[in-house]
């Protein structure tokens, strides 16, 4: 089986939340030999997998990635409702969708429809290598005393 990935292969230097979840997805389908993994501007693939709106899909079966909607109070760029409605018009055309977040699913259903196709959550996981109790301490180089309390956040 072929799976085409949009903007694959990526750019290495380039770190989004889709394109690091799309990376992580498709080194994980490589490394377990379940299919080899195309980009979506050939049309020799069997399914594709897009993040946030189709990309053009040669008529394909395709799932889609999604992590939000859009919001601009302002409607300063081209409208909440005309960037919704490319999301929205993406999530109806595709056989399953895959979301970051229960809460993602929950905001797209409030504004759109309820979800009546395949879907999945899958969040979006820290690297532990990264972010873990365990490994070099930047207290001082960062001048906290070890009284000082320090969070670390990631989003």
């Amino acid at each position: 089986m072929r799976i085409a990935i949009n903007s694959y292969p990526f750019n290495k230097y380039f770190h989004d939340g889709p394109k690091v979840f799309l990376d992580r997805l498709a080194d994980s389908i490589i490394n377990q030999k379940l299919a080899k993994i195309t980009s979506n501007y050939s049309p020799n693939y069997d399914v594709a997998l897009f993040s946030v709106t189709k990309k053009f899909s040669f008529f394909k079966p395709y799932f889609l990635r999604v992590d939000g909607i859009y919001f601009d109070k302002f409607n300063s760029k081209t409208g909440t409702e005309f960037e919704n409605k490319k999301i929205f018009t993406s999530i109806e055309g595709a056989h399953g969708v895959i979301f970051i977040s229960e809460f993602c699913k929950k905001i797209v259903e409030k504004f759109h429809k309820k979800i009546q196709k395949p879907f999945k959550i899958i969040h979006n996981g820290v690297p532990l290598n990264l972010f873990r109790p365990y490994g070099v301490n930047y207290r001082k180089k960062l001048g906290f005393s070890k009284k000082d309390k320090v969070l670390v956040t990631s989003a």
